[in-house]
């Protein structure tokens, strides 16, 4: 008994193509086997029906988005063609990644047989127009929100989860455009990132002398002591005096941001983006949760 040889081996061995060679095992004229090494055929019936083989069309399958993309049709459509029965259709290996999902492949003849009665179907699954409709509604808001800087040319959008935080109602438009402007005013047109670094600008000598217990009067001269010292010290003591010097920072940090907040506000109403009338009308001033993209 002769024995089997693998679908791609017997296309080479007698001038075929892979796809016909399957076709005759789909056609029942040769008979065949599925492996997890791919298909194994008879090479006697290949003999057999040689010149029957090779009148069948030398492509029959091909991966679903390539042949989405030959005819004009979507994945949608095709899924419809296939769940109907009109398609024939086998899964395979994914080729581009051996961990993920199965590759779908479509036979072509049926494509080319009932292509007009495809392209009827709709071109969106119900999922995918939802999808379709909430990123378009997103890319509106994107485009209304963003503006174009004065000072610096720059066209700024606005961070995806803004988005969000309209739709659901959690901020307005109008809040929102104004904290997209002066953040990016805060962080591009302010001296915020220079200065919050020089946390004795922001802190009174006696802040730090009480916070020390009258050890220190300047956040240098601490930073400068901690650094010099802290390798000697035990693990509860330098833990101490890192939440110290960890705290100032902040406190810095957030007296900087509140003094340049007010500053992009000014800056920003001066050249016409923010109504004065909206800035530090609710508790704190304007708020700053909105990320810039430029």
């Amino acid at each position: 008994m002769p024995r089997w040889i693998g679908a791609s081996t017997a296309a080479q061995t007698y001038d075929l193509t892979y796809d016909q060679v399957v076709q005759a095992v789909m056609m029942g004229i040769v008979r065949g086997s599925e492996t997890g090494n791919g298909m194994l055929v008879n090479p006697v019936d290949v003999e057999a029906n040689l010149d029957r083989i090779r009148s069948l069309p030398p492509r029959f399958w091909a991966y679903k988005s390539h042949a989405a993309k030959e005819f004009g049709l979507t994945r949608n459509q095709i899924d419809t063609a296939i769940a109907l029965g009109i398609v024939r259709f086998k899964k395979v290996k994914n080729p581009n990644y051996s961990s993920g999902p199965e590759a779908t492949l479509v036979a072509i003849p049926d494509l080319e047989a009932n292509l007009d009665r495809i392209r009827s179907f709709s071109q969106y699954s119900r999922k995918e127009l939802a999808a379709r409709h909430r990123h378009n509604v997103r890319r509106r808001l994107r485009e209304r929100l963003a503006f174009r800087c004065p000072r610096c040319g720059e066209k700024i959008y606005p961070h995806p989860y803004v988005f969000e935080d309209i739709l659901m109602g959690d901020v307005d438009y109008g809040r929102a455009r104004e904290d997209l402007v002066i953040q990016h005013y805060y962080q591009v047109h302010t001296d915020y990132e220079k200065d919050h670094q020089d946390v004795d600008k922001w802190l009174r000598p006696e802040e730090v002398y009480e916070a020390t217990k009258g050890k220190f009067q300047s956040f240098k001269s601490l930073v400068e002591w901690y650094e010099g010292r802290r390798g000697e010290m035990g693990r509860s003591e330098r833990k101490a005096w890192g939440r110290i010097v960890d705290g100032m920072r902040y406190l810095a940090a957030e007296r900087a941001e509140h003094h340049y907040v007010k500053v992009a506000a000014r800056l920003a109403i001066a050249d016409g983006l923010i109504e004065p009338i909206r800035v530090g009308t609710e508790e704190g001033g304007t708020s700053r949760s909105t990320d810039v993209q430029s």
